[in-house]
Order: structure tokens, then sequence, then C-alpha cells
């Protein structure tokens, strides 16, 4: 998981640099252009992975709700998934509100263009990728929900997104946001090991569309949301500590309900 993460990382460290180069230079059409026709390739590459999921011979082909309802109630009654769907918020929380008040924010108050917010997502990818091998190592020899690794990394990450309300140079935002990605790269490990554990095999999938679920909900409304208090309260740093205060209280509701297998 932590290889996995270090290479998804290392894309995020090129890519806002050179998109915000391009959107600079060329105009941001081009970035879209190249972003659609990178898209398109993995898309292609995806399709091209081996089936990973076996199937038992004779197995019921036919969707049943009352199955499928009875296998999510004992998931949803889980301690250890609840606390999996809880964390699974912390990202959309993160990135609705990077990417609508927090940008929108670094413009205002430190007249930053795309090259500068591209370096600003390139730094703190470029933390967590530098924080991830340590955040690996240290999932891998601890055991059970590895809260005390998940809890502080993901509160102190949650900290670190409050402290961009007080940013007002672009420096201020880079090295805020290099020390929120560095505190965030502990959880992140930890997190996917912790899933693989504690879920068994043939409900894993489930478990990750629940998790996914709660985190593509928070990502459809979170934009506008988050958007709307801004434009509402007139406030971009009050926004963003209200972002920050949800990203921390879902970690501690993490730390509360995960569970030793």
């Amino acid at each position: 998981m932590g290889l996995n993460n270090m290479l998804v990382g290392s894309v995020w460290v090129v890519g806002p640099a050179l998109g915000g180069y391009l959107a600079a230079t060329y105009g941001l059409q081009n970035s879209f252009i190249i972003a659609g026709i990178g898209a398109a390739l993995c898309s292609l590459g995806y399709s091209q992975l081996p089936e990973t999921l076996v199937k038992v011979k004779g197995e019921q082909e036919a969707f049943s709700f009352k199955d499928w309802w009875q296998d999510t109630k004992v998931l949803l009654g889980d301690p250890n998934q609840q606390a999996l769907i809880a964390n699974a918020c912390i990202f959309p929380l993160r990135f609705s509100c990077f990417s609508t008040v927090v940008a929108l924010h670094a413009t205002s108050v430190a007249a930053m263009g795309p090259m500068e917010l591209g370096w600003m997502f390139t730094i703190m990818a470029l933390c967590q990728g530098i924080g991830m091998p340590i955040g690996s190592y240290m999932a891998d020899k601890v055991q059970g929900p590895r809260k005390w690794i998940v809890g502080p990394g993901s509160l102190l990450s949650a900290g670190c997104f409050g402290m961009l309300a007080l940013a007002a140079t672009p420096m201020d935002f880079y090295m805020i946001m290099g020390a929120q990605g560095f505190f965030n790269s502990f959880a992140k490990a930890s997190v996917g090991a912790f899933t693989a554990e504690s879920t068994k095999s043939e409900r894993r999938g489930q478990a990750l569309s629940l998790h996914r679920s709660a985190a593509d909900a928070i990502a459809l409304v979170g934009p506008i949301s988050f958007g709307l208090i801004a434009d509402v309260s007139g406030s971009s740093p009050a926004t963003i500590i209200f972002t920050s205060a949800l990203m921390g209280s879902v970690s501690l509701v993490y730390l509360v309900k995960a569970r030793m297998n």
C-alpha cells in the first residue's frame, strides 16, 4: 500500500507544477486537454489489468436486495467499519475546500496565479511522499487499528489545514501545505493496512464501496457547500477553519470507534 501510494503521489508532485506552468505559459485550455488525454490513457491501462475477483462455481448471480442489506447492516454495525467510513470523509472534506475556498483565498490574499497554485499542491504532495516511507514502516510494525498513528497524523494534518486561514504570502501557503501533506502521509498506509486486516475477504469489496460512497457523498456536496458558506459569511478564512474542524471531528470518530482485532 505504501509503494502504491508513493507512485500515485509522484504524479501529484509533477502534475500540479506542470499544469500550472502550462496554464501560465500557454493558457488554461491546454491543461484541460492534457489532463483529459492522461485520464483516457489511464482508463485504457486499467482495462488491461487481470481480474482478481474469484467467483465460486454455482454462485448466485442475481442481485438480492435482502441479502445486500443483511451484509450492509453487519458492516454498518461494526465499529471498525464505522471508524473507516469516518476516516474516508477526511480527503473529500480537505479537497473540496482546497479546490474552491483555499484556491480563492490564496489568489485573494497572496495574488497567487496558476503557477503558484500548482507549486502549492506540488509541495504538499512532495512532503507527503517524504513522509510515506516512514508511515509505511510504522504501519508494518504496529498491530490492530493503528489508531495512534492514524489519529495524531490526521489531527495534525487538520490543524495545519486550519492554519491556511492565517496564510498571507505564497511562502506561508507553501510551508503550511507541506506540513499538512507530511502529517497526512502517516495515516494513509496505516488506514489501508487496517482496512485489509479488519474486513473479511468476502465482504471487502462491499466495505470499500461503503467507504467510497461516504467519501463521494461529501465530494458531491462539499465544494458547493463550502463555496456557499464562504459567499454567505464573506470570509474564506472562517470557511477554512470550519473545514479544519470537520476534519478533526471525523478523525476523533476514528480514534473512538476503531477497535483491536
